[in-house]
């Protein structure tokens, strides 16, 4: 009769041992989740100490942008040369001035007389045989133009009827028996020289060149052109 008490005595042990090892597995397994949730948050809290860093890197940047700023005064060192600019370079185009030119060979000797107010006046300023010449042709025009009128124009004798008909000139070297319309006047010894195509001239380089014959007969033609076609300075 002991066999069967030790049979159930055997049967709630073994009852009792499964019970223990739920209770401890459980035990356990409750104790598991709590070391997994720990192990879980320890890693959060050194996360933000990595950010310390990356913060301080462009700190270090600043001081570069200073370095351009000391250069900023060598761009003053050209400003001393603007005093090289007083130099007295303006004195160079003086000596340029053509001034001083002599007056050309076919200029008229009578250029101080041209102040003269008078035809009188004109042939005293001449010296040599340029004054007599002068003085020949000029009352040689008034004889065969007796209403016509003389003055001083252009620096020189002219004589009017209906506008201006001839002139008398004296140049360095001859004298010039002008006329406004000597273009159109007949000229059988060829003496006039044309400076266009209206005017003429006659160029006397003595007393022996004096046609007094021939010069009146262009005087008179001259004058009588003004009367029938008008002044010659105001073309149609």
């Amino acid at each position: 009769m002991a066999a069967p008490a030790k049979k159930t005595a055997a049967k709630k042990t073994a009852a009792k041992a499964p019970a223990a090892k739920k209770t401890a597995a459980k035990a356990t397994a409750a104790k598991a989740p709590a070391a997994k949730k720990v192990a879980a948050k320890a890693p959060a809290a050194k996360a933000p100490a990595a950010k310390v860093p990356a913060a301080k890197a462009p700190a270090a940047k600043v001081p570069a942008a200073k370095a351009p700023a000391a250069k900023a005064p060598v761009a003053k060192a050209p400003a001393a040369k603007a005093p090289a600019a007083k130099m007295p370079a303006a004195k160079a185009p003086a000596a340029k001035m053509p001034a001083a030119k002599a007056p050309a060979a076919n200029a008229p000797a009578a250029k101080a007389p041209a102040a003269t107010q008078t035809i009188a006046g004109y042939i005293a300023s001449l010296s040599d045989w340029r004054r007599d010449v002068v003085a020949q042709l000029c009352a040689l025009v008034e004889k065969a133009a007796p209403q016509a009128s003389g003055s001083i124009k252009w620096a020189q004798p002219v004589y009017e009827d209906h506008g201006p008909f001839c002139y008398v000139r004296a140049f360095k070297s001859h004298v010039n028996l002008g006329f406004w319309r000597g273009a159109d006047l007949t000229d059988p010894k060829h003496r006039l020289q044309s400076g266009g195509q209206r005017m003429a001239h006659i160029k006397v380089t003595g007393p022996k060149d004096v046609d007094a014959a021939g010069f009146t007969k262009l005087v008179k033609t001259a004058v009588q052109l003004n009367r029938t076609l008008g002044n010659p300075t105001k073309r149609a």
